[in-house]
């Protein structure tokens, strides 16, 4: 009988978000409730990927990215032949709600072209790469991991390479935050050298 009178008598329509749906309520006893299409549709959580927006990198000595949304676990930025208007080797930082946070890190870059592999010694500033050289394009991905929610520690690498000298970089940091993670910072290691070429994401 409840199948006929649910079922059997009703033709098939689309439902629509705004139509109503009967449920059970676990945490009230089982009472039933009434809510609509779209109220549990807004239980189901938000994608779990956001791309950004693609940023120029033609000019300044930084670019950053805010409003990272709370419960970020892992990031993905990304360097389209990027290239700067002198020798600085490239610089990503992260940031929390007191600002971008410019030591503390634990790292050392790599780089290998054709007269072999060079380490430039411990960088503490930020997770750095190179080789700098003055409209050396590099593209590369930096991919950043929350490896610690409770200290808010991150775990981070970059691989790239040049587009116009066959160089290649590699390189991994760490960095505890203050607090949240809530931006990153592309820039340079000496804060003065600008972007001139490429794009950022």
């Amino acid at each position: 009988h409840l199948k006929n009178a649910f079922v059997g008598d009703h033709t098939e329509v689309t439902v629509a978000t705004g139509d109503s749906i009967l449920i059970g309520d676990v945490s009230d006893s089982g009472n039933t409730k009434r809510d609509t299409v779209q109220g549990l549709l807004d239980l189901v959580p938000a994608a779990a990927t956001t791309h950004g927006t693609l940023t120029a990198s033609t000019s300044g000595t930084s670019i950053d990215f805010g409003s990272i949304p709370a419960g970020v676990t892992h990031i993905r930025a990304m360097y389209n032949v990027v290239s700067l208007s002198g020798t600085a080797n490239h610089r990503f930082q992260l940031g929390d709600g007191g600002g971008i946070e410019g030591s503390g890190y634990g790292g050392a870059p790599l780089y290998h072209s054709g007269n072999g592999s060079y380490t430039n010694g411990a960088v503490t500033a930020g997770l750095e790469w190179g080789p700098g050289q003055a409209d050396n394009t590099m593209s590369a991905t930096v991919c950043l991991d929350l490896m610690d929610p409770d200290t808010f520690l991150w775990s981070m690498y970059v691989i790239g390479a040049s587009a116009n000298d066959n160089n290649g970089a590699w390189s991994s940091s760490s960095k505890a935050l203050s607090a949240e993670l809530t931006q990153v910072r592309f820039t340079t290691s000496t804060g003065s050298d600008t972007f001139d070429a490429g794009s950022v994401n």
